[in-house]
């Protein structure tokens, strides 16, 4: 998870990629619809509009399930800043789920989202 996001941080999408399955699925900041598939591109073109992301994982508490499933959920502090300039601060929520694949654990489902007031 930490060197995950840190490629995401670096802007690293290649290196990103090689951190999801092919079929990965799921919800960024809260409000998005379901994403499905992972798209180095697409998200080259979200930082080229003004998309960063500055964020650190903290509290990480992993669940094994058998030997190839790990459940994982985080505090993530730092800053993301949308298309138009607009800075959000953490900290958010963030769970992902990797199955073990040719020796690579690989998410294929993630939740990132803001911590619910109170």
């Amino acid at each position: 998870m930490v060197e995950s996001l840190a490629a995401w941080s670096a802007g690293d999408f290649q290196r990103l990629g090689t951190f999801f399955a092919e079929e990965t699925r799921g919800y960024m900041l809260g409000g998005s619809m379901l994403i499905t598939g992972f798209n180095p591109e697409a998200l080259q073109a979200a930082v080229s509009a003004g998309f960063s992301f500055q964020i650190e994982p903290n509290e990480i508490d992993i669940l094994m399930v058998g030997e190839a499933v790990a459940v994982a959920v985080a505090m993530i502090e730092g800053t993301v800043t949308l298309p138009g300039g607009e800075v959000q601060d953490g900290p958010w929520q963030y769970s992902e789920t990797r199955v073990l694949e040719e020796g690579r654990w690989r998410v294929v489902q993630y939740h990132f989202s803001p911590l619910a007031e109170g």
